[in-house]
């Protein structure tokens, strides 16, 4: 199916002429973006069409974060709240040892393995998996 769209040219006349219709892919899973291109139905233009199947996707356009891989700009990353997962890893300990520990003594313990095994660590940093089991093991032996 071809649409008629009217585009003002350098002359400033409005002029009709035909242009491929442009299909987006449908927001699945309970998300409010498009998978094409990244964006919210409300930010597509009026006569762009919204498809069910893969195979009637005709949107050409990238991602944000496509173009951003594209151009060689550092991509943005998830960032880890060190906070939470301190509190997290206290938790644990806690749930490890039994009611008879306090959640502020597990926090403690678990705040104490962290100066120990992660001194000089930002905390923006990227904490592995494997540090953090570390750091819980190393809390619940602080813990008795």
């Amino acid at each position: 199916m071809r649409i008629r769209r009217w585009i003002k040219g350098d002359t400033g006349q409005v002029s009709s002429v035909r242009a491929t219709e442009v299909v987006h892919a449908a927001p699945v899973g309970g998300y409010s973006f498009t998978p094409c291109c990244d964006r919210t139905l409300m930010e597509l233009p009026s006569y762009d069409r919204i498809g069910q199947y893969p195979e009637e996707v005709t949107c050409g356009r990238l991602s944000e974060l496509d173009e951003l891989l594209l151009a060689g700009e550092p991509l943005p990353g998830r960032r880890q709240n060190t906070e939470q997962l301190i509190y997290e890893m206290a938790v644990s300990v806690r749930t490890i040892r039994g009611s008879r520990i306090s959640l502020q003594r597990s926090l403690e313990c678990v705040q104490a393995a962290v100066r120990e095994l992660a001194p000089g660590r930002h905390s923006d940093e990227h904490w592995t998996a494997s540090l953090l089991v570390e750091i819980t093991t190393r809390a619940v032996e602080l813990a008795g």
